[in-house]
């Protein structure tokens, strides 16, 4: 889990880097609403992606892919139908990196779970547990 959670916690704070560069330096800052949730993604994506790397459980993981699906579809409803009054463009700046890596952190954080809850559940192979290991002779 650690490999995929990393690579996922790692793509989810480029995901929310790029959305405070948007905030910041692209413009985003002066259109209502869409600019307080940039800075919310951007910064909460950072912190929550920090905590999945370092307690990498199956609750976190999920949580993570929740954050990248939920970014993901407010970006594809902008587009398509717009969102608090603005509509959005895939050619946006941006917008078709972003849409990559939160498609692929999410899909990380998913094969992260997965793998976790698997190996729990006895489907994969997992580390012996503590007084499992065998004799001698």
């Amino acid at each position: 889990m650690n490999l995929l959670t990393w690579g996922a916690a790692a793509l989810m704070i480029a995901s929310g880097a790029i959305h405070l560069h948007l905030y910041f330096d692209v413009g985003y800052r002066r259109i209502a609403t869409i600019g307080t949730l940039f800075v919310a993604q951007g910064v909460g994506s950072i912190v929550l992606a920090l905590g999945a790397a370092v307690v990498r459980r199956v609750w976190s993981a999920v949580l993570g892919a929740t954050i990248m699906l939920a970014t993901l579809g407010a970006f594809l409803i902008s587009v398509n139908y717009g969102l608090f009054g603005f509509q959005d463009v895939f050619n946006a700046p941006d917008g078709l990196v972003a849409l990559v890596i939160e498609i692929a952190s999410a899909v990380l954080f998913l094969g992260a779970a997965a793998l976790a809850h698997a190996r729990r559940s006895g489907i994969l192979g997992g580390p012996p547990s503590a007084g499992s290991a065998p004799g001698p002779g």
